[in-house]
């Protein structure tokens, strides 16, 4: 099981099978992550974090350091659907595309790029406050240090969905 929770900054990583996605979709039009929180069984049910960053791993810290605003390219907020159970970033193609096409750079020029390179299709969630001017823009992210922990469902026992729409042609 993985465990969402703060203010420890403890986070999520997940490998992405962008290999396999791109094997088999030559052309992706949306491709859509989900991540369901585990139902407690027991009488004392965890508060669910409002909101996640989803970040590149490479990009971590930077991402932070820099204040940076999601960019619906390599990183990207989403809110908890109290009606599903849920966390779904719903279209990270882009981020999928760019994650690819650095690894088909980078190993077209090194063998060893993979090795030197081990975070290349990690992403990391990230439990995050935001804050928004006037007009509801989104103008800063930052780590939420309220005192929660959830469970998500994953590893071996549950799939992560990954839902991807190729374009066909015509």
């Amino acid at each position: 099981h993985t465990y969402l929770k703060t203010p420890a900054g403890l986070y999520t990583e997940v490998t992405l099978p962008i290999a396999e996605i791109v094997e088999n979709c030559d052309t992706i039009n949306s491709a859509k992550i989900t991540f369901t929180r585990y139902n407690e069984t027991a009488g004392y049910t965890r508060t669910p974090h409002k909101t996640l960053l989803m970040v590149r791993k490479c990009d971590m810290y930077k991402f932070f350091l820099k204040n940076k605003i999601a960019d619906n390219k390599t990183s990207y907020i989403t809110s908890f659907a109290s009606s599903t159970n849920e966390y779904t970033f719903s279209n990270v193609a882009s981020l999928i595309k760019v994650c690819y096409k650095e690894y088909m750079d980078g190993t077209a020029s090194n063998s060893n790029w993979e090795a030197e390179n081990p975070d290349w299709n990690k992403i990391v969630l990230i439990p995050v406050s935001t804050t928004s001017d006037s007009n509801g823009t989104l103008v800063k992210i930052s780590h939420d240090i309220s005192i929660s922990s959830i469970r998500l469902r994953g590893g071996t026992e549950y799939e992560i969905p990954i839902e991807v729409t190729k374009l066909i042609p015509i």
